[in-house]
């Protein structure tokens, strides 16, 4: 097993020559090559690790029997400048999410040797990602990492200015669908706006409201 320290809940496997908060000595991450758009191989101590990026998804470029969608090869592209083959990172693992999903990758935000930023947020605020939430479990950045898909959208940038509406659309029926952490039970985020003929309401509503459905702002939308 790659070396590893737990630290507030997060799984941290550390950059080369790393040391955890407690003083740990960490194993040496680096970058091994770039799988998509939102997955990453990496080597921990010289052993290989596939890293799915958490609270993102991005349009499929390598997928087995599925199309080359709108805007997958440009994200896996970007993640590649992001996080280059031999770079040293930090991944740091989310305490409200699973620490591996069904097909045993780690689940974490990735961060290059210099950057404060995560690889995962990079994503979302250029608009090469969208955010992901599973299960309808907001993972713990979720608001921050909503803000700055709101503002790549408004902006037309990435995918959200290249693609047609639904052509980029990411969900992932295997992983359960992309629930806006906005609403209670599972309504996707946009593309397409939602009204309330489409959903199953009533549904309480939090956060940003991106499809706008609660116009009295009184936290509950979709009751008639």
């Amino acid at each position: 097993m790659p070396a590893a320290v737990l630290a507030g809940g997060a799984l941290l496997l550390a950059t080369a020559c790393g040391v955890g908060p407690g003083g740990e000595e960490e194993g040496a991450a680096v970058v091994e090559r770039v799988v998509d758009g939102d997955t990453v191989r990496v080597l921990v101590d010289g052993e290989p690790e596939t890293v799915r990026l958490v609270g993102i998804d991005t349009p499929e470029s390598v997928a087995p029997n599925r199309p080359v969608e709108c805007f997958g090869p440009e994200a896996s592209d970007r993640l590649g400048e992001l996080l280059p083959a031999g770079e040293p990172v930090t991944i740091e693992t989310d305490p409200t999410q699973d620490e591996r999903d069904r097909f045993g990758r780690l689940l974490g935000y990735v961060y290059s040797e210099d950057e404060a930023r995560s690889a995962n947020e990079a994503l979302v605020a250029s608009g090469h990602a969208r955010v992901y939430v599973f299960g309808g479990v907001p993972f713990d950045r979720a608001e921050e990492f909503m803000r700055q898909e709101a503002e790549a959208r408004e902006a037309g940038r990435g995918l959200w200015g290249a693609c047609e509406p639904g052509a980029a659309d990411t969900e992932e029926p295997e992983r359960g669908g992309a629930c806006d952490p906005s609403y209670s039970g599972c309504v996707p985020s946009p593309p397409p706006d939602l009204d309330c003929d489409d959903i199953d309401g009533p549904i309480e509503v939090s956060g940003a409201d991106p499809h706008r459905l609660d116009g009295d702002g009184d936290g509950v939308a979709c009751t008639g």
